[in-house]
């Protein structure tokens, strides 16, 4: 992994081998992991407005591109989520933590369905019902990361009341079912109507970025946002976009703030 070398992956510098254990020395990131930061912005220790949030999940993106074109062997992550996400002192984000990385030849068949968190991991790999190996695993990770970040919730947060109860969860997963929308893009167009709506606005946009976006507008932003969220987590994973694809639209997205 010391060989890898990009602006949104984690540089590692080596390993350090003591009697008390092996460390690997790696690139000190001052703001932690997305999952910290998604926590804090909750919680109103800090705000992460929707602005960097795309900026974050492009930076994202674009790393994965990285490591999913390296030849000859490309290298799937295969375990996206918040917490191996980190951030530096301008919250650009980094990927990091490749303990479960798995690196693929274009004759490899096989790949072991125990990896990951399961709550982010691809439903093929959840049912065995998959075929070799597969970058669209992390492009499915990404996409519960979107919805994540979109609304700082836990993915299924809503739903589990216990261990047992994420498995009947994953169960559902392997059959379609997918973190629920808080509420509908129609919603961000109702003003004082939806309480939680106009909340999530003014968490998400500045009143400067609200007064000049416009909600329609916010409105349309939401509605890509969601589809591209849609894209990646498809239960079909050849309908899963490529991650040069997620880029374009995000940068797409970004444009509006400039």
């Amino acid at each position: 992994m010391s060989s890898l070398r990009h602006p949104c992956i984690v540089s590692c510098f080596g390993v350090s081998l003591t009697t008390n254990g092996k460390y690997m020395i790696v690139e000190y990131l001052e703001n932690g992991s997305l999952e910290k930061a998604i926590y804090n912005s909750k919680m109103g220790r800090t705000i992460l407005r929707f602005e960097t949030k795309l900026k974050i999940l492009t930076d994202v993106a674009k790393g994965l591109v990285y490591l999913h074109s390296i030849k000859p062997h490309r290298i799937i992550h295969r375990d996206l989520k918040p917490g191996n996400l980190l951030l530096d002192k301008n919250m650009n984000a980094k990927v990091g933590d490749f303990g479960l990385s798995k690196i693929v030849s274009n004759n490899s068949a096989t790949m072991t369905a125990n990896v990951g968190t399961l709550l982010y991991m691809a439903p093929e790999l959840l049912s065995n019902d998959h075929k070799g190996q597969s970058t669209k695993v992390d492009i499915y990770s990404f996409g519960i990361i979107m919805w994540e970040i979109l609304f700082e919730e836990s993915p299924f947060s809503n739903e589990i009341d216990g261990f047992t109860n994420v498995f009947q969860i994953l169960k559902k997963v392997t059959k379609g079912h997918r973190p629920p929308l808080l509420f509908e893009t129609s919603a961000l167009l109702e003003g004082d109507k939806n309480q939680k709506v106009d909340e999530w606005i003014d968490h998400n946009f500045t009143k400067k970025q609200i007064e000049t976006i416009g909600k329609e507008n916010i409105s349309k932003l939401y509605e890509s946002y969601i589809e591209i969220m849609e894209q990646c987590w498809n239960h079909d994973a050849s309908k899963r976009p490529e991650f040069i694809e997620i880029t374009d639209q995000l940068e797409t997205l970004q444009s509006n703030f400039a």
